[in-house]
């Protein structure tokens, strides 16, 4: 069985002997699939299922393929955007709130792009993912992410929830971070005593 840590959705192991005779232990609120050559068996839903050639021919091993779809998960996010015209003092973070609605989703994306190792961190790149593109795709500015950061909290949530649904995912909540507002550098604007204004949030 898996052992979720908190606040995991993903959890896999990889070439499991399937010629020594042992059990698939899946626990409530758990999913679980058998991966062979890239294809995947159906969901097994919670119970003991035995993994053996009796049952699984032309087969020596299989990745296993956990997914948590009872639980939600709280997990921190970092984007690698820069805008063009001033870049960013600090890279713009967060966290997110997500849960599993569709796993067999979830499973066929995982295989097509080939990322079963990475756990939940596939969860955490597909998130920043989206963010960088929502965010140049706006063309969203250093003064918008230092001075309106409710506004682009609450624009990136609605933005986002309708490009991760497809993917199997809910996006509950999220959340940009405390930032300190950044000013201009002095020698850009030598005279200008609006800059020191800024005061740290």
């Amino acid at each position: 069985s898996a052992n979720f840590a908190p606040d995991s959705l993903i959890a896999h192991r990889s070439q499991h002997n399937l010629l020594e005779r042992s059990t698939l232990h899946i626990e409530p609120g758990q999913i679980a699939y058998l991966i062979i050559n890239e294809q995947y068996t159906a969901a097994n839903e919670p119970g003991d299922y035995p993994l053996d050639p009796d049952n699984i021919p032309q087969a020596e091993t299989a990745d296993i393929l956990y997914l948590n779809t009872a639980a939600t998960a709280r997990r921190p996010w970092q984007s690698a955007y820069q805008p063009s015209q001033r870049r960013l003092d600090q890279p713009l973070t967060g966290q997110y709130t997500l849960s599993i609605h569709d796993p067999e989703t979830v499973c066929r994306t995982i295989i097509e792009n080939q990322t079963l190792e990475l756990d939940d961190d596939y969860l955490d790149q597909t998130l920043s993912y989206h963010i960088d593109q929502t965010l140049i795709h706006e063309q969203i500015s250093a003064d918008d992410i230092d001075h309106q950061t409710e506004a682009l909290q609450n624009f990136l949530k609605a933005w986002l929830r309708p490009q991760l649904k497809p993917l199997g995912l809910t996006l509950h909540d999220l959340r940009i971070a405390r930032r300190t507002p950044g000013a201009p550098p002095q020698s850009a604007h030598p005279a200008r005593p609006a800059a020191a204004s800024a005061t740290p949030a």
